[in-house]
């Protein structure tokens, strides 16, 4: 598979750990923001590789090399801003305060603005002067507009519940049918005859779950003014016998995730759904489901709805990812904007699998990144396994605002 050069540095940053010195300068910057009453920026490994991007050009701009600066693409962001100091010391972790004890005071304040949400960082030791380089990259996040779909507008008693709607019927792996269900929120005496709509996906390993389990999700879009949607989709209950049997599971578990988006197409006029606005959202399996239905072509073609879109607008996932089919079946070459939460360390994967560590899971924000694509990765520290997806969610500063910027609220009917 062909690899775009920001897909060869990301390999690079994750073996060298963004350079020499390069947590204590993270350390110092956390400190100082600290220090300043304002919280430390998030970790971007997208940033931190553009942190190491430009740490090496710059190296090589000193040695008269024409290098281009960085640009920042691939990530939502209103303003961003990036710092390259050098410093001549041998020691890297003298280096990495000598960097800090050098930037100008007007500058250092502007770093510890709160209005940066997310940083990058890395240092890269030159060998043509030997001089340790060192890059802060720090952006903004999209500015959180007031009023409808972010706020809630309407009370629980404005909101009715269609419970149990069928929009398939597929056999389980287990040797069982399983009616496919949905449940739709949907807010009454609406001025609005054509909403967006948020599908809520659950998860459970693909062993577990249904469609109640994230009921106060659901009313709390709903009351924002979404349509809401909550799926349930095929689970079988109990161990995997194999690998192959748990990525069947997953296979067919975004085949209803499709059905399901398929059904909202179908039915938009009953429902009051602007088919062009149709999000999903989804944790731990639901998350790799909402991502399914975003990345890969169906492929279990056919069925009554097989003629609709199944393709959402935005998708968030906590606790997901699709990493095993960026080599089969390969994502799709159209993709829609994706952000993804994702742990240091996955709790539920454990540490003897390949997932546990957070760079596994951002293989594919780095192949959504290579489509030419939108992919904001939030690393979290820590152990952990889902952020949440509700809107009353901490996270949901960040990803309410990105829904509305990506599924262009602000211009719904």
């Amino acid at each position: 598979m062909n690899r775009s050069l920001p897909a060869v540095m990301i390999s690079a940053v994750l073996l060298v750990a963004c350079g020499p010195g390069s947590e204590t300068l993270r350390a110092l910057l956390d400190n100082g923001r600290a220090n300043a009453g304002v919280e430390p920026a998030i970790d971007s490994p997208y940033l931190d590789t553009q942190a190491w991007v430009e740490s090496v050009y710059a190296c090589q701009r000193a040695s008269g090399s024409d290098r281009p600066a960085p640009v920042f693409d691939r990530e939502t962001y209103t303003e961003v801003t990036y710092l390259t100091t050098t410093s001549a010391l041998a020691d890297d972790e003298a280096a990495a305060q000598d960097l800090v004890n050098n930037i100008p005071f007007s500058t250092r304040t502007a770093l510890l603005q709160a209005k940066w949400d997310r940083k990058g960082l890395a240092t890269y030791r030159c060998p043509d002067d030997g001089f340790l380089y060192g890059t802060v990259v720090l952006s903004d996040f999209i500015p959180t507009p007031a009023g409808r779909y972010i706020d809630p507008v309407f009370t629980e008693q404005d909101i009715v519940v269609h419970d149990g709607i069928r929009y398939g019927n597929a056999p389980l792996l287990c040797d069982r049918s399983n009616d496919l269900l949905m449940d739709i929120y949907e807010p009454t005496a609406d001025t609005l005859v054509s909403r967006p709509t948020m599908v809520v996906i659950h998860g459970g390993g693909f062993r577990s779950g249904n469609r109640k389990k994230n009921a106060d999700e659901a009313l709390a879009y709903a009351r924002r003014g979404f349509v809401a949607v909550a799926i349930e989709y095929r689970t079988c209950p109990g161990e995997f016998a194999s690998d192959e049997a748990q990525v069947e599971a997953a296979t067919n578990a975004i085949d209803d995730g499709m059905e399901a988006i398929r059904f909202l197409h179908a039915n938009a006029a009953t429902y009051g759904i602007d088919t062009t606005r149709i999000g999903a959202v989804g944790t731990s399996a639901g998350g790799a489901i909402a991502l399914g239905t975003a990345l890969v072509d169906d492929q279990t073609p056919g069925g009554p709805l097989e003629t609709y879109p199944y393709q959402p607008a935005a998708v968030m996932s906590t606790g997901g990812n699709l990493t095993p089919a960026i080599e089969s079946p390969g994502f799709r070459d159209a993709v829609p904007p994706v952000m993804m939460f994702r742990y240091e360390f996955d709790t539920v994967a454990g540490p003897d699998n390949e997932s546990y560590e957070w760079p596994y899971s951002y293989q594919t924000c780095l192949e959504i990144h290579n489509k030419g694509a939108t992919c904001d990765f939030f690393r979290l520290d820590g152990p952990g396994h889902v952020s949440g997806i509700g809107p009353t969610n901490a996270y949901a500063k960040w990803y309410l605002p990105w829904f509305y910027e990506k599924m262009d609220l602000a211009n719904a009917n």
